[in-house]
């Protein structure tokens, strides 16, 4: 994006939020997701993160 500055706590609200929905989608309760620690956190957004790149992984491999 172009010419759009993105301060580093916007994109820790951000990035927060976006787990927050994504652990939502996945059927996690708000309050589960309120009792997770930090670290708890950032394990969940780094194990999505590594499955949705083996989904890609995947999906091309299919594709070819």
């Amino acid at each position: 994006m172009s010419g759009v500055s993105v301060t580093d706590s916007e994109n820790v609200l951000y990035s927060h939020w976006t787990l927050v929905a994504s652990l939502l989608k996945l059927g996690m309760s708000y309050q589960d997701i309120l009792g997770l620690t930090e670290s708890e956190l950032t394990y969940l957004l780094a194990s999505l993160g590594a499955m949705s790149d083996k989904d890609k992984q995947d999906n091309e491999k299919r594709r070819r």
